[in-house]
């Protein structure tokens, strides 16, 4: 719309490589910068040096401690509740998560706060199955061994979680993963144990409203529209350019949530 150029860096979730990319952009002298923070904390005199150069940012996803900038935020705490009331609606009482990072492996004890996106995931989900009258235990909270986005390394570190989950007695009759990449990288580990999605185990996502690619459009998933998040991000940095607020402006636009219906959830098999 502003017949702007767009430059695009990938940091594959390294607080090193964002930092080269802010300095490569500031080099650049960009006119503002819309960021997915990396879930590994980074320093905030990284967003500052932006800032003091006078280059808006805007957070998209999440927020970098210490930093004041506006946020479009994903509503994660919201998400794991959908998904939890739409697996309590096809009788799914044993449940487990996969997370694609190493910190989300237990749940902080009641009482205590957590601003990382995968707890709030599991926070919500676990709340109401409980309301639902299950639980999610801990013992049944997956992650990954390593901060790598590399699908094929999250896949390697899977498999044999995936499979000793799913050879418990009590395997779990449905799991939610935190992103459509996982969900696929669980879908395809539950056919080669020989299970069948979603006649013996349901598998439920979270992922973009764009479904793109053949086991991505089967998932079921909770949505967000990622490429509104970029037409926001890129309407803010607009109107911190022209004056209209501050470059320190620290609104949150929280983004809807929708629901993908796919073809991988479906009934509790019990037994």
């Amino acid at each position: 719309e502003e017949h702007s150029q767009v430059i695009v860096s990938t940091t594959n979730n390294d607080p090193i490589r964002q930092g080269n990319a802010i300095l490569q952009l500031m080099s650049k002298d960009v006119a503002g910068v819309a960021i997915v923070p990396t879930v590994e904390p980074a320093p905030a005199f990284q967003i500052e040096m932006l800032q003091n150069q006078g280059i808006p940012v805007v957070f998209c996803h999440r927020r970098m401690q210490g930093t004041r900038a506006p946020l479009i935020a994903i509503p994660y705490r919201d998400v794991g509740r959908m998904a939890g009331r739409e697996l309590l609606k096809q009788g799914h009482r044993r449940v487990a998560m996969y997370f694609s990072l190493p910190f989300y492996r237990v749940l902080p004890k009641p009482g205590t706060n957590s601003t990382r996106s995968g707890m709030d995931y599991a926070i919500g989900l676990r709340e109401v199955l409980r309301q639902g009258g299950c639980d999610l235990p801990d013992e049944m909270i997956l992650a990954g061994d390593s901060y790598s986005l590399d699908q094929g390394l999250q896949e390697k570190e899977a498999w044999p979680k995936i499979k000793k989950l799913f050879s418990r007695p009590d395997r779990p009759t449905a799991i939610m993963t935190s992103y459509d990449t996982m969900g696929e990288i669980v879908y395809l580990a539950l056919e080669r144990l020989g299970l069948r999605v979603p006649e013996d185990v349901s598998v439920l996502s979270f992922g973009g409203k764009q479904r793109r690619g053949a086991i991505v459009r089967r998932l079921t998933s909770v949505t967000i529209d990622g490429e509104d998040i970029g037409r926001r991000a890129a309407r803010l940095l607009n109107e911190i350019a022209n004056g209209q607020r501050s470059i320190y402006d620290t609104e949150e636009i929280i983004m809807p949530l929708g629901l993908s219906d796919g073809q991988s959830l479906g009934l509790a098999k019990v037994g």
